[in-house]
């Protein structure tokens, strides 16, 4: 894209002079989070490889911090703070099926789609992005957010546990490690990349582009 910003308005200017009602009406409204369905899924796949990186960092705790954990093993223990991990992977990839629902419907009923239903589809991709890159986003930097205390050494974790009533490294007892959270972030990345990659390349196609 040019400096002056010129390609993102032609993109603009395609969708309201030549673009389908769909497209017009995704220029004209304004959502919190804009872009197409496929640019959020890949926003969404980058949030989950971020989640992912509490595997590493953990797998990094000094070593009176990882004597605090069973076996000295954090990445296969089960603290509370992985609980809202499971949270954001809920969020992230339930919206993202939803997207990729939403996209689905678009690409299966249109151009017979009418205003009033092109409005109610992105009404739910507003709903579905709110959830999904807010309040899941929110959930994946919070998780990592509390799991990089850990590199600041013993002292630190000392501190917050001290203040905190309920230890976000204390055992949930459910039994989800730190490693099943991270496994399961990265796959569900791959899924929402590939089905971001797969959603544009049909949209180019419809589009004759």
């Amino acid at each position: 894209m040019r400096e002056d910003g010129s390609d993102f308005d032609d993109e603009i200017t395609d969708a309201l002079v030549g673009g389908s009602a769909y497209e017009r009406l995704r220029v004209e409204r304004r959502s919190v989070f804009g872009g197409s369905i496929p640019t959020k899924l890949v926003a969404q796949s980058a949030l989950l490889v971020v989640l992912a990186c509490c595997l590493p960092i953990v797998a990094a705790f000094p070593t009176r911090v990882r004597v605090l954990f069973p076996a000295g093993d954090p990445t296969t223990a089960s603290p509370q703070i992985m609980l809202l991990g499971v949270l954001a992977l809920v969020l992230l990839f339930g919206t993202g099926a939803m997207l990729v629902c939403l996209e689905y419907l678009r690409f299966r009923f249109e151009p017979g789609l009418s205003e009033g239903q092109i409005r109610a589809l992105l009404n739910c991709e507003d709903v579905a992005s709110l959830f999904g890159l807010g309040t899941g986003g929110a959930a994946v930097f919070a998780t990592d957010g509390f799991v990089l205390m850990g590199l600041g050494g013993i002292e630190v974790v000392r501190t917050y546990t001290q203040q905190a009533p309920r230890s976000a490294f204390t055992d949930s007892g459910t039994g989800i490690s730190v490693v099943a959270v991270a496994a399961t972030a990265l796959c569900g990345a791959v899924v929402l990349y590939t089905a971001s990659q797969y959603l544009s390349l049909v949209g180019d196609l419809r589009s004759g582009r």
